[in-house]
């Protein structure tokens, strides 16, 4: 299994696919290409989405609230909390990771 990779919104690797099976199954599809023509931000492993994102703001840090599709392992939540810390170096400000 690859590392977690966090995507934001309307992530180049998201667009332009004329099909989208390959990225997403069906069922969740609509949690990632939403109304209106809106891309969620999400979690991809092995080329695959396995939850969205959502970027919390607080007064001196951030979270990333996690929505996975499916139960996630405790070594992927690791992988996705080590994501986020990186996001928050970007960002300049502590940020972690909590799972719906």
């Amino acid at each position: 299994m690859s590392s977690p990779t966090l995507l934001p919104s309307f992530d180049t690797f998201l667009l332009a696919h004329a099909v989208k099976d390959h990225l997403v199954d069906a069922r969740f599809y609509k949690r990632v290409y939403r109304n209106q023509g809106w891309l969620s931000p999400v979690v991809i492993v092995n080329g695959r989405i396995v939850a969205v994102w959502f970027l919390e703001e607080h007064a001196t840090s951030f979270v990333v609230d996690v929505q996975p599709f499916a139960p996630l392992d405790a070594k992927l939540r690791r992988g996705i909390s080590q994501e986020a810390e990186a996001l928050g170096s970007f960002l300049g400000a502590p940020c972690g990771a909590q799972f719906a």
